[in-house]
């Protein structure tokens, strides 16, 4: 039978880096799979803003913290805020974030 947590695991060891979440003021290490695929970008002379970075992680993980909406996210140095939280398929969340300012 498959093992969907150990395989999303293993797929975050593989290909994510250690993130701190926050949550009520004590740090939760984690490994997660960051991307920040874009920014604001100019079209036809006009600002467009593109998709804010995400950051998967596994439900496991994710559980275990017990994280939600405006908690922090810090990768490599930058605090983000956690906006929109969404359970993908087979024990992973993904968490839309925003530069925390």
């Amino acid at each position: 039978m498959f093992d969907a947590a150990s395989h999303h695991r293993a797929q975050a060891d593989a290909w994510g880096s250690e993130v701190t979440i926050t949550v009520g003021g004590t740090d939760h290490p984690v490994t997660g799979v960051f991307r920040d695929p874009y920014g604001s970008i100019a079209i036809g002379g006009v600002a467009v803003e593109q998709p804010d970075p995400t950051l998967r992680v596994t439900e496991a993980d994710w559980l275990a913290i017990g994280a939600a909406v405006n908690d922090k996210v810090t990768v490599e140095g930058t605090v983000y805020t956690i906006v929109v939280l969404r359970a993908m398929q087979q024990g992973m969340m993904e968490l839309t974030l925003r530069a925390f300012a």
